[in-house]
């Protein structure tokens, strides 16, 4: 830094080992909000800074090896069920174990708008698996949105939790 064209300008230094190995990408990178769980805003990222000079622009293009473009999970309805039964596969010990989701469930998956994307999927999944009953997945066992549910499923779900548990 000090023998560089801008030692003039403060030395910003970033400890990317004491950032989490899940938030260093959008850290550096940025993130868009709803992206995942704390993700309240959009966020630039540092590699923005590149345009605006203050980032090495040599540095930047080490570390973008191969950039990924992707699409947001509500954007690829299709891909939700794939995706749903890969999560699900990973969650079950066996065959044996891994539950149908019936035609309400799949409905349910596919209508919502996923604002947590495949993270927010993975969660609801593995609460579907732990309220579904005679190894079929239903709607009831859907909850994408905990404060969005009627008293009455919330009554259901935990009178079924408190007969798990």
């Amino acid at each position: 830094h000090n023998n560089s064209s801008r030692s003039d300008n403060p030395f910003i230094a970033i400890n990317c080992a004491a950032i989490p190995e899940n938030m260093l990408e959008a850290i550096l990178f940025g993130h868009e909000k709803g992206a995942f769980t704390g993700a309240s805003t959009s966020n630039k990222g540092i590699f923005d800074e590149v345009r605006a000079g203050n980032f090495r622009e040599d540095l930047y293009y080490r570390l973008n090896v191969f950039p990924l473009n992707t699409i947001s999970l509500c954007e690829r309805a299709d891909d939700i069920i794939p995706i749903s039964t890969v999560l699900l596969q990973r969650h079950c010990k066996t065959a044996a174990e891994l539950p149908w989701l019936d035609e309400s469930a799949v409905k349910a998956l596919t209508d919502y708008e996923w604002p947590g994307n495949v993270r927010e999927l993975e969660n609801v999944l593995q609460r579907a698996l732990v309220l579904h009953e005679n190894g079929c997945i239903t709607k009831s066992d859907i909850l994408t949105d905990i404060l969005s549910t009627t008293m009455q499923s919330r009554v259901d779900q935990d009178t079924r939790l408190s007969e798990v548990g």
